[in-house]
């Protein structure tokens, strides 16, 4: 059986999809996170002064925020692509499936290695 790539304008609409999955599944974290974030950014504009304690917040949520993320979009792609699925569900709906270059499904950690590839080419 041949192996026909998906075009890139499939592909890219399959990230997407993906992440606005993630992104509203994320929602009930993200958005607590947010709106913390958006009340210390307030109270240091208005009292004006350079408060140690709450910019070093702003930083910490931030990075839970970004680590939050992080770990579901691995957990999510590493999984789904591991799955007998073989595809994240926006693959799914693009008609594209993950596979070895012998064909057949991906482990776990070959599917984690493809995602932070996959990170890390986006940076």
């Amino acid at each position: 059986m041949k192996t026909i790539y998906a075009g890139f304008w499939r592909r890219a609409v399959a990230f997407i999809i993906d992440n606005i999955l993630l992104l509203l599944s994320l929602l009930p974290v993200l958005w607590p996170i947010s709106m913390w974030q958006n009340t210390l950014a307030v109270q240091i504009e208005q009292t004006q002064t350079l408060d140690v304690a709450a910019v070093g917040m702003l930083i910490l949520l931030s990075l839970i925020a970004n680590f939050c993320y992080l770990v579901a979009f691995w957990l999510y792609f590493a999984l789904c692509e591991s799955s007998s699925w073989q595809a994240t569900l926006g693959k799914r709906i693009m008609g594209i499936k993950v596979v070895t270059h012998a064909g057949k499904r991906m482990r776990f950690l070959h599917a984690t290695g493809r995602c932070f590839a996959k990170a890390l080419s986006s940076l």
